[in-house]
């Protein structure tokens, strides 16, 4: 999609974050079997694990992607959510260095301004993390939790993907002729689903009505903890809250 590139930007290597403990997690509300995995774990080592414990955790379609990374920061959907909800309605804590280099625990009960803002609000916005708590599951439903998510996915009947293969060496030309196709279709549904929206993990990074279209009413309160943990903007992405500051 082409929102996490930008020219002289700087990549973090995160491949060797691949820690991953099951534990029983205590709050103030509740105990619960979570599992703790390190930024890099994909959704196949996770499902590997956690079925050794006779487990489920909750991912997405794709192995290859990253438990702890963009998927659950932008919500996270996938064949689970009907009996366990989206990726963020599991998420106890994050383990996350922002731009000040601190070392950070964010849950509902330690920086909750910036737990929120993890849970739903856009990946790679706010801080670098490190390790994720998640719930883990033998069955049963759960209740959504307090995050960012898009108000839309809480009434959603349905999803629908559309997107367009080109070759892996294809030129810049002719990637962006392929961005030239996509963002007008996307254009498309807004009359035919009033009152929803797309996940941001698989929008187009060049949409005119992204701060309606990916945050809604969430955005204010969003660039809010953006200016709190990261004022100079050092962290950023197109279309993600604080953008265009």
């Amino acid at each position: 999609m082409g929102k996490s590139n930008g020219q002289a930007s700087l990549e973090l290597w995160i491949h060797y974050l691949k820690d991953v403990s099951f534990l029983n997690y205590s709050s103030s509300g509740y105990t619960v079997l979570a599992v703790e995995a390190g930024a890099s774990i994909q959704f196949s080592g996770a499902y590997k694990a956690a079925a050794k414990h006779g487990m489920r955790v909750r991912g997405g379609y794709c192995p290859s992607i990253g438990l702890a990374g963009g998927y659950v920061q932008g919500g996270g959907h996938g064949p689970l959510a009907a009996s366990y909800g989206l990726a963020t309605d599991n998420t106890l804590e994050f383990v996350v260095v922002p731009v000040d280099g601190k070392h950070q625990v964010a849950s509902p009960s330690k920086n909750s301004d910036l737990y929120l803002a993890l849970s739903g609000g856009g990946g790679g916005n706010y801080a670098v993390i490190i390790s994720m708590m998640t719930k883990a599951h033998s069955n049963g439903p759960i209740a959504a939790g307090s995050n960012a998510v898009l108000p839309a996915w809480r009434d959603a009947l349905y999803t629908l993907n559309i997107g367009i293969r080109f070759d892996a060496d294809a030129s810049p030309m002719e990637l962006q002729q392929v961005q030239a196709k996509l963002t007008p279709w996307q254009a498309l549904f807004e009359p035919l689903t009033p009152g929803g929206g797309p996940y941001m993990g698989e929008a187009t990074f060049d949409y005119p009505n992204w701060k309606k279209d990916y945050f809604a009413k969430n955005y204010d309160r969003l660039l809010g903890v953006k200016k709190k943990y990261g004022p100079k903007f050092a962290l950023w992405q197109h279309t993600l809250v604080g953008a265009d500051a």
